[in-house]
């Protein structure tokens, strides 16, 4: 009688020991291979720090086809990973904009959407083979206070090589970092200073308007002239974009020196120059190279830019005038080699899941020797793309015809580095130029460093008609391309202290099943999975049942 109170005693001590400690202390335990019930330590230190009451406005609802609902489930399972985190009330709902009854309330809530970067997918729904159309909204919607933010979370297919299936996995790899990059600009106190080159001829305040618009959703964006500011330390991150002159000694060395100092550039660069007004002409245009004197600069940290241009098969369009109809001149697309449309990408937290990237006039590059600087092609061609040098011939004439395929043999030629670690200043064991200012001079330092050999890489199109910008990446001739998904992710790697990026290297495997053989095997399994439990369930009925009747009558 003793013994069991005491051990009736020690349960209970147990049992109150288990409730205390796990109220005291929280964990969590994810048991599937790919961690996908898991968040990041960078998201669960920023999920501790929101500061009050936060909601989620789902607007992924309603009735789904079976891949949007397994995203809208992803979905909540990963605001369930933040509630369960964070120190504040955290709550979730539903909304869904096309069920809204009131029309003009319903245009004004979906035009708020799309200003907040949520943008309408149209689904096509098979249905005992009738086909029909569906409008959803796969985004959600963050709020805190009287500020709001919108998360898109359905990738954009426009040029995606992947299938429908890949990209739905995609995005359900991406949601945490797409819901973690928003949350944080809604905790963070101060925003990242952006600084963009200008007194070097780049690209006017219309042709970055798309830039402009991408950046002022999560930075504070300010131009500079490089020839009058003297100090850089202002900026957390530094754009130079297209410069069609030249830098001098002392603007090198102060770029040279915020880049030591931990600072980060990125620099979108043109090395060759064509007129496209006589590209139509018999003779066509010819590309020459021109001079911004930042070649020593690059060399010195590790890649190098040709004077060339590269041209590849998987190409966008160039409009030209192929006739008049009445007064209206009539204009066709032609295949343009010189517009090369990327979309092998290397695995790395900027370029991991993205899009296709748009290049136009862009030149090959080389990598240099350069001690303690890691350097990472992001972007590459096809296996379809070829090398015209300097002075390349640039003619409408010359790509009427099909290309000859034998002539395109080049394959993956990287068009983008992204340089980070320990870089040696270039006035290393130089004389220094006149005017600067050799107070905390750097010889070594480590920094972050983006070269793109496409000086238009971020320019916006403008819209013959009215004159108004595309949005950043958008080709009216080519479709919708994901260059600004590149440089907001560049950035974020670049100034993000906490590792939030990192998020992007969730994987989540596709397993699919192997049809052919559910079809040819189907009987088997339904047996195997159906019957045989039953089956078994029924032999050891019969089995227990004679030896009870066995053991009972023995004791008779």
């Amino acid at each position: 009688m003793k013994a069991r109170s005491l051990n009736l005693l020690l349960l209970l001590v147990g049992i109150i020991a288990i409730n205390f400690f796990s109220a005291s202390y929280f964990y969590r335990w994810d048991l599937t291979e790919e961690k996908r019930y898991s968040i990041s330590d960078a998201a669960i230190s920023l999920a501790r720090s929101i500061p009050e009451e936060i909601e989620f406005e789902i607007y992924l609802a309603g009735d789904l086809p079976s891949g949007m609902k397994r995203l809208q489930q992803s979905t909540i399972e990963m605001l369930e990973q933040f509630k369960a985190y964070a120190n504040v009330r955290v709550s979730y709902y539903f909304v869904d904009p096309v069920t809204i009854v009131d029309e003009d309330y319903k245009i004004e809530f979906m035009r708020e959407l799309a200003q907040m970067g949520v943008r309408p997918t149209n689904l096509m729904i098979n249905e005992d083979g009738k086909r029909s159309s569906k409008l959803i909204f796969p985004g959600l919607g963050i709020k805190m206070g009287d500020q709001m933010v919108g998360v898109q979370l359905l990738k954009n297919q426009g040029n995606s090589p992947a299938s429908p299936e890949e990209i739905l996995n995609q995005s359900i790899e991406n949601i945490e970092y797409q819901i973690a990059s928003s949350l944080k600009v809604l905790v963070g106190e101060e925003r990242p200073r952006i600084g963009l080159s200008i007194g070097h001829g780049e690209l006017d305040s219309l042709d970055v308007l798309g830039l402009t618009d991408v950046l002022l959703t999560k930075y504070d964006v300010f131009k500079f002239d490089l020839s009058k500011l003297q100090d850089l330390s202002v900026f957390d991150a530094i754009i130079i974009n297209k410069p069609k002159s030249e830098f001098s000694e002392l603007e090198k060395f102060k770029l040279d020196q915020y880049l030591l100092s931990g600072g980060n550039v990125l620099f979108f660069l043109d090395v060759m120059r064509v007129d496209m007004a006589e590209a139509g002409a018999p003779e066509g245009a010819i590309g020459l190279p021109f001079e911004v004197n930042l070649d020593d600069m690059l060399f010195k940290y590790g890649v190098r830019i040709n004077r060339d241009f590269v041209q590849d098969l998987r190409s966008g369009y160039y409009p030209v005038v192929a006739g008049d109809y009445g007064d209206q001149p009539q204009i066709s697309r032609l295949p343009w080699p010189f517009y090369v449309i990327a979309n092998n990408l290397e695995q790395h937290p900027i370029t991991k899941n993205l899009d296709a990237v748009y290049f136009r006039f862009v030149s090959s590059m080389d990598t240099v020797k350069a001690e303690g600087v890691l350097k990472t092609p992001l972007v590459f061609t096809s296996n379809y793309s070829r090398v015209l040098p300097t002075p390349a011939r640039v003619a409408f004439n010359d790509y009427i015809e099909e290309p000859d395929f034998a002539t395109f043999g080049r394959e993956y030629l990287p068009l983008a580095y992204l340089l980070e670690g320990e870089f040696t200043s270039l006035f290393n064991n130089r004389f220094l130029p006149d005017g600067a200012n050799t107070n905390d001079r750097r010889d070594k330092g480590v920094g972050k460093a983006l070269v793109v050999s496409d000086g238009d890489f971020l320019r916006n199109d403008i819209s013959l008609e009215d004159k108004t910008p595309f949005p950043l990446g958008e080709d009216p001739f080519s479709g919708s391309f994901a260059n600004a998904d590149f440089i907001q992710n560049t950035l974020a790697y670049m100034l993000d202290e906490q590792g939030i990026i990192l998020a992007r290297n969730k994987q989540i495997k596709i397993r699919p099943l192997d049809r052919p053989k559910i079809l040819r095997e189907k009987t088997y399994w339904q047996l195997l999975n159906v019957a045989l439990p039953v089956i078994c369930i029924i032999v050891f009925g019969v089995l227990r049942y004679a030896w009870r009747k066995r053991s009972y009558t023995s004791l008779k």
